[in-house]
């Protein structure tokens, strides 16, 4: 889902419109929350950016170290230990990522994009 149509989503797809006028840069894509039920973490990574698209998009993950601290802060320390896992070490996920001509970039690229405008 484009960010824009997540925006509608929420009842706020006129801000995107806005933010453009505006000047502010935004992800045209954000990849949260379409997992399978009973999906294995890792099928849903790999599937999601498989199918990326042109354009800058976001990858919404909470990766953390497992250890007692996460476990008793969260029931998805599982999930959040194994997106931790593929996306520091994980080879294949890395090949795909690299495969798709994936660059990786933060919320500073944005942001120094955007101050040049």
């Amino acid at each position: 889902m484009g960010s824009q149509e997540l925006l509608a989503a929420q009842g706020g797809g006129h801000q995107r419109g806005q933010l453009d006028v505006d000047g502010i840069i935004c992800p045209d894509y954000l990849i949260h929350g379409d997992r399978k039920p009973k999906e294995p973490i890792r099928d849903y990574w790999k599937r999601s950016i498989s199918a990326l698209k042109p354009g800058v998009t976001e990858l919404y993950i909470h990766a953390s170290v497992a250890g007692d601290e996460i476990k008793h802060i969260t029931n998805s320390w599982e999930d959040r230990a194994a997106e931790y896992e593929l996306f520091t070490k994980d080879p294949e996920i890395r090949r795909i990522l690299d495969a798709q001509g994936v660059k990786r970039i933060g919320y500073r690229a944005l942001r120094d994009l955007q101050r040049k405008r």
